[in-house]
């Protein structure tokens, strides 16, 4: 390809501007309000702005000689026609990247019909053709020497201006966004009538198969902190697994009711890895503590699951306590698994149901899900309008050994 002709330097810069303030005015609105903003300032940058061109020092420049036909148009002295000339072809070595064509198609800011200049990408040459004289050759490559470095000059004037540039247009875009989210959000608080808010998938759902494969949700070096969250139903079906695995220990009592809590732990971990592809870790730090086990994706944890053996009421409190421990806010559910070796696991059931509607964080929605499974809702600590979902499972190992208690 031929390298002179087309915009220049300084008008790319300009035009440039327009077409980033379109993508970023594009972006969706929970992504620019989610997404962080050096990141993608940097990866706008990497997309938009233009690298100096590098010759080669490993390389010689090379210099071949050619015959070549030139066509001469009629005078009052020459006849038209096409005559024979020798020529040499300089190839001028140079680092090819991925903005090379780019750069190489702006206007060099001279005038190039005297200079036959071409463009090799796979070799990574400009090869021009000059007379058969040493001065031609020799000029020539001053002139290439030249003209790279006027170029180089501009492109590393105008880079660092390119991305102050960025950084203000996705400042601007951010803080539009987050004042329409304010005012929304103010909006439906004045207005007095229940209202559904919907929301477009910003936070994006994990959809769970056998061993599923989660993909970034970000353009390529951006990197934003996009939070994954599971909806009900992915509760609801991690919750079916853990009571699969628990009621195999039901089913035979003596044993696993000599088990320390870690060790069930360990087997219902087990089993989740098996789905979940080795995302569900046990005692893991997480804000304020260590959890029992929490399933995780490359971005964060999803899913706090407490394990306990039954010793009365007061188990349950300390659950539901150490379960806020370990969430953040922006998680919604919560688990909490025990383990009863008591007689009489009706009474057991009985306590577990009042205990929960009467923990100082419940705030509504009880439900017996199933003959030992129970939901609620709470409120989080540190914000009474922030709602989490509890699902307690109780499992009955009682086997009428000595290791048994009469606790309720």
């Amino acid at each position: 390809m031929r390298i002179y002709g087309g915009t220049s330097v300084e008008g790319y810069y300009m035009n440039i501007t327009g077409h980033i303030k379109s993508e970023v005015g594009a972006a969706a609105d929970e992504y620019i309000l989610n997404v962080d903003t050096d990141e993608y300032v940097e990866y706008l940058f990497d997309r938009f702005s233009l690298q100096p061109i590098l010759k080669d020092e490993k390389r010689k420049v090379s210099l071949e000689r050619l015959k070549r036909w030139r066509d001469i148009s009629e005078d009052f002295y020459t006849q038209a026609g096409r005559v024979e000339v020798e020529q040499f072809k300089i190839g001028y070595p140079i680092l090819v990247n991925d903005k090379t064509v780019e750069v190489f198609g702006l206007d060099w800011g001279l005038a190039f019909s005297a200079h036959d200049w071409t463009l090799d990408q796979s070799g990574g040459h400009i090869f021009a053709m000059v007379d058969k004289t040493t001065t031609s050759v020799q000029d020539e490559i001053k002139l290439i020497d030249r003209v790279i470095s006027n170029k180089n000059i501009l492109i590393e004037d105008k880079n660092p201006q390119l991305k102050e540039t960025i950084k203000r247009i996705v400042e601007d875009r951010k803080k539009k966004v987050s004042e329409d989210f304010e005012d929304f959000e103010k909006l439906v608080k004045e207005i007095d009538i229940p209202l559904e808010v919907i929301k477009k998938d910003a936070i994006k759902e994990i959809s769970f198969g056998v061993k599923p494969e989660i993909k970034s949700l970000v353009p390529p070096k951006a990197n934003p902190k996009e939070k994954y969250v599971l909806d009900r139903q992915k509760v609801l079906t991690i919750a079916e697994i853990v009571d699969n695995v628990a009621k195999n220990f039901e089913a035979a009592p003596k044993s696993y009711n000599n088990f320390e809590e870690e060790r069930l732990r360990d087997i219902i971990l087990s089993s989740l890895n098996s789905v979940f592809s080795g995302r569900a870790t046990a005692e893991t730090f997480r804000n304020r503590g260590k959890t029992d086990i929490y399933l995780n994706i490359e971005k964060g944890c999803i899913l706090v699951i407490e394990c306990k053996w039954w010793n009365g009421k007061g188990t349950l409190d300390e659950a539901v306590d150490q379960l806020f421990r370990y969430l953040t806010w922006r998680e919604n559910y919560g688990v909490i698994i025990l383990f009863s070796k008591n007689k009489g696991f009706s009474n057991v059931l009985d306590t577990v149901a009042s205990t929960l509607k009467n923990n100082q964080s419940y705030s509504s929605g009880f439900q017996v899900t199933s003959q030992s499974n129970f939901m609620s809702n709470h409120t989080f600590p540190d914000d009474s309008e922030k709602i989490v979902e509890v699902h307690t499972l109780a499992y009955n190992l009682y086997s009428g050994s000595a290791n048994s208690t009469n606790l309720q």
